[in-house]
Order: structure tokens, then C-alpha cells, then sequence
């Protein structure tokens, strides 16, 4: 558990002390993280003997903290040495891989939050829609319009995703500690990235395209059965496991004509596939249900007999929710994946 920092300085301060030398990643991160944000000469003195520190995230933040305080002309009478305070830090699990990606995506919280809200209007205005049926006559014969619904998804899914790409996925590449993916994430706009990415995803990008329509149609009552969808479902599920992390491998590499090498262990590793469906699975239904609870809560239960088009909002709106997540976990595992001698 990590120790609490208590509302005075020095207290704080000598709690983050304390968890510099748990030996805990995420206490140590948490502990300089708050130096970092402290300042002063005493910040400075701990942040000097933790620039070699093997903890990679620990050690940018150091140097850090050392660049800014020289900056502000601070200067230690005596050349501390590095000492570091805990082992080689080593992803072993699928949940300490996920405990990293919510790490990254918090240390630029701000803009990953407000780049995946703007880019996802499209979809809370879609859900917006869905919700105003049962009012609005108009609606329910749009929505029961296949020739509207279908193009809709193919040109969301193949055209507008290449844009959400040059927003959140920069954005969350500005969260890793290494200077080097963090200029990369500059790259990540224009017209020339947008190509790239359209024809790098297009495969995929189609495929889960023709998922959601076949699922329409079942609503729609052309199919008679989900059968379609899930054949389609699965062939899409073969390629995003690895296709998805190629494709952020090439967004990863700064020479585009780079071979792309790979460490085993992590690419094509089909039970972190497997496990990372179930851990989004387990959302869904945790948005979802939430959802259900709140309108039932202040009284709009009444809407829960609505249409099961009703469904396909609650769904769209935690995809929505969820896309930064996804976004960084595929680019930690690609660049894990990834040869540093690639970067």
C-alpha cells in the first residue's frame, strides 16, 4: 500500500522518501513524480542520485527535476553518486502491463482526454440520436434506413479512425518517459500520416467495418442470425492481433523503410489477446450497466423498455470511453515488442 502524504511539505516529503526506497514501482513513481512537482534544493539532492536509477520512468523524471533546477541556478556542494533503490524493473504479467498503460495515459491525462472527447463527438452525437428516437418520428426511420446506417459506419471506420490516430495516439505517446518516443509523437499529423495510416489499417479497418453492419443488419432484420458477424468477427480478431501492432510499429519507427524486428514474448502473443478481450469485455458490461443504473436511479426508467436500438448507444458510448485505453495498450506492447535498436 502506498504511504500516505500527508497535507504538510515536510511530511510529504519524507513519505515520498519512504517510497523511493519501497522498491515498489508504483510508489517510487508516485514519490518523484510529487518531487517533481516540489522543486527546491531538497527535491534537487534526491533527484541527483536517482538519474542512473533503473526504473526508466523514475530516472527521466529525475533528470528532470536536475535540468529544471540548474535552470533556476541550483548548484550541490558535494557530487552525489547514483545509487539505485530498487531491482531491474521487468513487465511480467498482462495486469502490470495494464497497471503501465494507465500509468502513461495519466502522465498527459489532459490532452489524452480532451483529444479522444473531440474525436469521438461524432460518436456521442450518434448516441445523442439514438437516444432522441422514441421522441422524434423522423429519427426512428433514419436509423431503420440501411442505405444511411451502412455507409456511415464503413466511412467512420475507414476514414475518420486515421484521425483519431494523429490526436489521442500522439497524445498518449507524449505520456511514455523515453525523449525519443515522445518527439515521435510530433510526427503523428499531416496529410502524409493520414495516408499512411488509412493504407496500413485498411484491411482491419474494413473488416470491422463489415462486423458492425452485419450486426445492423441482424437489427434490421436482414439477417436472420448474428452467424455473419461473428464469422466476419473472427477473421477480424486473427488480424488485429497482429496487424494493429504492426501498424503502430510503423507509426513507432522514425525511418519509415526500417526493418521491423521484434523481441519475442509479446507480438502475436495470443493469450494477452485473449486477456485483453476479456479485461474489455468486463468494461463494456461495467459502462454499460452503470449506465442502465443511473437512468433507472433518476427515473427515466421507463426508457429501459425502450427499442433495442437503445443497446447500440450504451455500446458505442463506452467504445468511446474506451478507445484511449486500447490506443495506449497497443502502443506499449508494440514498443516492447520492438527492437530498441528499430527506435
Amino acid at each position: 500500500m502506498t504511504v500516505a502524504l500527508a497535507d504538510n511539505v515536510d511530511q510529504r516529503f519524507a513519505a515520498s522518501l519512504a517510497n523511493l526506497e519501497s522498491g515498489e514501482p508504483p510508489r517510487r513513481r508516485q514519490a518523484i513524480a510529487f518531487l517533481e512537482k516540489l522543486g527546491g534544493l531538497r527535491a534537487f539532492q534526491v533527484a541527483s542520485a536517482l538519474v542512473g536509477d533503473s526504473d526508466p520512468i523514475v530516472a527521466a523524471a529525475a533528470r528532470r527535476i536536475c535540468a529544471e533546477s540548474s535552470k533556476k541556478g541550483l548548484i550541490l556542494r558535494n557530487n552525489l553518486q547514483a545509487q539505485p533503490l530498487a531491482q531491474k524493473i521487468l513487465i511480467k504479467d498482462f495486469y502490470q502491463l495494464l497497471d503501465e498503460v494507465v500509468f502513461i495515459i495519466r502522465r498527459n491525462l489532459n490532452r489524452v482526454v480532451m483529444d479522444s472527447f473531440l474525436f469521438s463527438i461524432p460518436k456521442f452525437a450518434l448516441v445523442t440520436l439514438i437516444f432522441l428516437c422514441p421522441y422524434f418520428e423522423v429519427l426512428k426511420e433514419v436509423f431503420a434506413e440501411g442505405w444511411i446506417i451502412f455507409p456511415a459506419i464503413f466511412v467512420y471506420e475507414v476514414f475518420w479512425r486515421p484521425l483519431i490516430w494523429s490526436s489521442t495516439g500522439a497524445a498518449v505517446l507524449e505520456g511514455f518517459p523515453e525523449n525519443v518516443l515522445r518527439r515521435q509523437s510530433m510526427k503523428m499529423s499531416g496529410v502524409r500520416f493520414y495516408r499512411k495510416i488509412l493504407f496500413l489499417d485498411l484491411v482491419e479497418s474494413l473488416l470491422y467495418a463489415v462486423v458492425l453492419t452485419c450486426v445492423y443488419a441482424w437489427y434490421l432484420n436482414y439477417f436472420s442470425s448474428l452467424w455473419p458477424a461473428a464469422i466476419f468477427f473472427l477473421f477480424w480478431a486473427m488480424i488485429w492481433v497482429d496487424s494493429s501492432c504492426s501498424t503502430v510499429a510503423r507509426i513507432l519507427i522514425s525511418d519509415s523503410e526500417a526493418r521491423i524486428l521484434w523481441r519475442s514474448g509479446y507480438i502475436g502473443n495470443f493469450t494477452l489477446a485473449i486477456k485483453l478481450g476479456m479485461v474489455l469485455a468486463l468494461l463494456y458490461l461495467m459502462i454499460v450497466g452503470s449506465s442502465v443504473s443511473l437512468l433507472w436511479m433518476f427515473g427515466f426508467d421507463a426508457l429501459l423498455n425502450g427499442p433495442i436500438l437503445f443497446l447500440f448507444g450504451f455500446v458505442i458510448a463506452a467504445d468511446a470511453l474506451l478507445d484511449p485505453f486500447v490506443m495506449g495498450y497497443r502502443i506499449l506492447l508494440t514498443r516492447l515488442s520492438l527492437d530498441p535498436g528499430c527506435l
